[in-house]
């Protein structure tokens, strides 16, 4: 096990020598912020037109260093007996949907990048390109809409594109949605920004403030977590 762990540290420290960036905070200012309307009063934008294209995107790319591959990676799915046993279930998004605005809605996306998250109240669902907010008894109390609707107002690549790679957090500390997405500008050269909106207050369906930062690589699905202070 010693001679694994510091086969491992050799590798990380050839890998933060060949780039100093990796295991450290880099600070990104914000581009762009303001705080929007609830949203239950934006206009729901249009859904953006279904992309022909199959083939993988061409976007640039960081050169990640090759580290070796974890010990602890999970090898097979656990056992489904395992798995607590839902209290309630209902349908979320579909590829066809009539949304709370009585108008139908259909998801462009594959894959759908399925994901969601629970307040004392409500679920807030997003998938690629789209979101809605459900009371926890199922009823549909907002959307589906596309998710730039978010941004609706708020300018740039962040009201202009849905890219998808969709998050939606509730912190229980200060009972706050978090709702992000990826915006980007030209798939060739960027830039490449993650919009980013963070609620008012405990309503899903109400005011956010909004934020958009830039990175100079695709920012391909990335993750977010709460902590007690940030």
């Amino acid at each position: 096990m010693r001679s694994r762990l510091t086969a491992l540290a050799l590798v990380a420290s050839a890998a933060a020598q060949a780039f100093p960036s990796i295991g450290q905070s880099q600070l990104l200012r914000v581009e762009r912020h303001d705080v929007s309307a609830p949203l239950w009063l934006l206009r729901p934008v249009e859904a953006a037109p279904p992309r022909l294209e199959r083939e993988p995107l061409r976007v640039p790319l960081p050169q990640w260093p090759v580290l070796a591959r974890d010990s602890v990676l999970q090898e097979r799915p656990p056992s489904l007996l395992l798995m607590p046993q839902p209290g309630l279930s209902f349908e979320g998004i579909g590829e066809d949907f009539v949304g709370a605005q009585g108008t139908a809605f259909k998801i462009i996306g594959d894959p759908p990048d399925p994901q969601g998250d629970v307040g004392p109240s409500h679920y807030l669902q997003i998938v690629n390109a789209s979101i809605a907010a459900f009371s926890k008894q199922g009823t549909l109390l907002f959307g589906p809409v596309p998710t730039r609707t978010v941004f609706a107002g708020f300018g740039g690549p962040c009201e202009a594109s849905d890219e998808g790679d969709g998050i939606v957090l509730y912190d229980r500390t200060a009972d706050r949605w978090l709702v992000t997405q990826l915006a980007i500008a030209d798939r060739s050269s960027g830039p490449f920004l993650e919009c980013i909106a963070v609620s008012r207050g405990l309503d899903p369906t109400g005011s956010y403030a909004r934020y958009s930062y830039s990175y100079p690589f695709f920012n391909d699905y990335p993750k977010l977590g709460i902590w007690s202070d940030a």
